[in-house]
């Protein structure tokens, strides 16, 4: 009884932790501030909430000589079904966050200073457009309804995307 428990706690604990994290991924499309401790935390508390018992109980089934159990094929598909569509419901919005880094040519190259606050550097194509604080997320989001993505800023009015000139307006940039 405790082998298959033990798989299931597995199963259930992996699939919620991969659910954690990409949710912790889709909030932000650059790099955020101190987002490397939440990543730190929800491993560890995925190692201490799940590996440790999962680990706990398999042993405790390989002391007492319990058979290897598998899972009833009917109940693992339909938990295998069930977790797989909530990870790819979770992966969309990454998914379509680096279709549209692709689609505008944006990429990001972190700027460190010695100051108290770091400041990522947004290319669009390769050419400098604007500087974002670490402590600013941004992700994409149409604000105005005109058909194209415009990049939204925490506690900042969003960046709009200007077709006709193939740029985003209202971008940040150091000294300005």
């Amino acid at each position: 009884m405790f082998k298959p428990t033990a798989k299931y706690l597995a199963l259930v604990g992996v699939c919620t932790l991969a659910n954690a994290l990409l949710y912790l991924n889709n909030q932000w499309v650059f790099y955020k501030e101190g987002e490397e401790f939440y990543y730190l935390g929800l491993i560890i508390l995925g190692l201490v909430l799940v590996a440790l018992p999962a680990g706990l109980l398999w042993g405790i089934g390989v002391l007492r000589r319990e058979p290897v159990h598998t899972l009833h094929s009917r109940n693992r598909r339909l938990i295998t079904l069930l977790a797989c569509s909530a990870l790819a419901l979770q992966a969309s919005q990454a998914v379509m966050d680096n279709v549209y880094l692709d689609r505008y040519g944006l990429s990001e190259t972190t700027l460190w200073s010695s100051g108290s606050e770091n400041f990522n550097l947004i290319s669009m194509r390769g050419k400098a457009l604007c500087t974002i604080s670490t402590k600013t997320g941004v992700h994409f989001e149409d604000v105005n309804g005109d058909g194209f993505v415009d990049m939204f800023l925490e506690r900042s009015p969003p960046m709009h995307y200007l077709p006709e000139r193939d740029t985003f307006d209202n971008c940040p940039s150091l000294g300005g």
